[in-house]
């Protein structure tokens, strides 16, 4: 558990040295909707071909498959991607993963180093890989952090 939290931290302080956001970035509730209007619909418009339809959000990890955590701000979060669910980097590595691997990304537009263990994502991250990579089951241990 002591090696966890100084790996943990390690990812903490490389983020840091990297620069947190503290940008002040959009978060997802301030995106616009990818649904048209009732009055664009009734007119048959269709999404703007400069920004793909947002997928939707992804479903939960099985408990039963290995996993990719992320932590982090903005970037993780997929501000500034075309779609934070597919162009974004944490779903770029997520699909290069073998398949079968899940995602639990908590990053959080925002976010500094400080935020990410104030708001519990970095407890998060480590209660999972307690959970995974202590059970019995090799297949469904967190690969990747």
């Amino acid at each position: 558990m002591h090696r966890l939290f100084l790996a943990a931290l390690a990812f903490l302080l490389l983020a840091a040295a990297c620069g947190g956001s503290g940008d002040g970035a959009p978060t997802a509730t301030s995106e616009p909707s990818p649904t048209p209007s009732p009055t664009a619909q009734a007119a048959g418009a269709t999404p703007s071909p400069t920004r793909p339809p947002r997928a939707a959000t992804p479903p939960p990890p099985s408990p039963n498959e290995p996993l990719y955590i992320a932590l982090g701000d903005s970037l993780s979060y997929g501000v500034s991607a075309s779609n934070r669910f597919t162009t974004a980097f944490v779903p770029l590595v997520h699909a290069s993963l073998p398949s079968g691997t899940g995602l639990l990304n908590l990053g959080h537009s925002g976010d500094d180093s400080e935020e990410i263990v104030d708001h519990g994502h970095l407890d998060e991250a480590i209660g999972e890989i307690s959970r995974r990579n202590g059970d019995s089951d090799p297949g469904n241990d967190v690969v990747l952090v």
